[in-house]
């Protein structure tokens, strides 16, 4: 049984087939439904990823329909090897790279997530019709049919785990110098020990030492100044820290 189906859907599945979405996905970024799009790789040989598939399988199948789209040399009738075409500056040889592959990819799953968030048909229709012109520009950009794009495609990355993770980190540093320096008076003096004694260790998380590193980085920094006094024989010689 045929599928009803137009030329611009079946576009659209193939470029969410190629970006290695799933059938379901690619139902729910085209917005048709799960049984159309199956009838559709069917009929028309679009192969969409499968969970079953490894990442080995998917660029193996991926090279394998590069190299059979790329045409056959033609030769003259002395079988010299023909004058090839000359190719636009901008054309990419070989299909996709596995950059632009996976930033098209990177592409689909952003889309796929906005219709995620969508409540209303009309936002789904306008979040499929923006991911699929922006789509229709590379392609005619690859093909070198337009120039390149005047926009960085680069998707602007959230701060990763890591990053947040040394933010909180600066965030809580800076609390804990706080703490240290709410612990000064004006014209005292107090090593590391002595600001230890006037601190919950145990709540604020600090030991001496942990004190002793915030100091040396203030006076560093010029928000503390600190002098040691002369050296006697058997005895440690400990900065003293007051505020400038």
């Amino acid at each position: 049984m045929g599928v009803r189906i137009n030329d611009k859907e079946i576009a659209a599945l193939i470029r969410c087939a190629e970006a290695g979405l799933s059938q379901g996905e690619a139902a729910q970024t085209t917005l048709l439904s799960p049984t159309t799009v199956h009838r559709a790789s069917v009929q028309f040989g679009i192969r969409f990823h499968t969970f079953r598939e490894t990442d080995n399988v998917r660029r193996k199948r991926y090279n394998k329909s590069c190299k059979a789209t790329k045409p056959a040399v033609e030769t003259d009738a002395k079988g010299q090897r023909a004058k090839e075409q000359a190719e636009p500056k901008n054309a990419n040889r070989g299909g996709l790279s596995p950059f632009e592959f996976n930033s098209k990819k990177a592409r689909a799953g952003r889309a796929v997530d906005e219709l995620k968030k969508a409540k209303t048909v009309s936002e789904r229709k306008e979040i499929l019709v923006g991911f699929n012109m922006i789509e229709h520009e590379i392609e005619m950009a690859r093909l070198g049919r337009r120039p390149q794009l005047p926009m960085d495609l680069r998707e602007f990355q959230s701060l990763s785990a890591k990053d947040e993770a040394k933010q909180k980190a600066m965030v809580v540093a800076e609390r804990k110098r706080q703490v240290i320096l709410s612990r000064f008076k004006k014209d005292e003096d107090l090593t590391a020990a002595d600001v230890a004694a006037k601190i919950d260790m145990d709540a604020c998380g600090m030991s001496v030492q942990t004190i002793s590193s915030f100091l040396d980085g203030m006076s560093k920094q010029g928000r503390l100044l600190r002098y040691r006094l002369p050296q006697v024989k058997g005895d440690r010689n400990y900065w003293h820290y007051f505020l400038p």
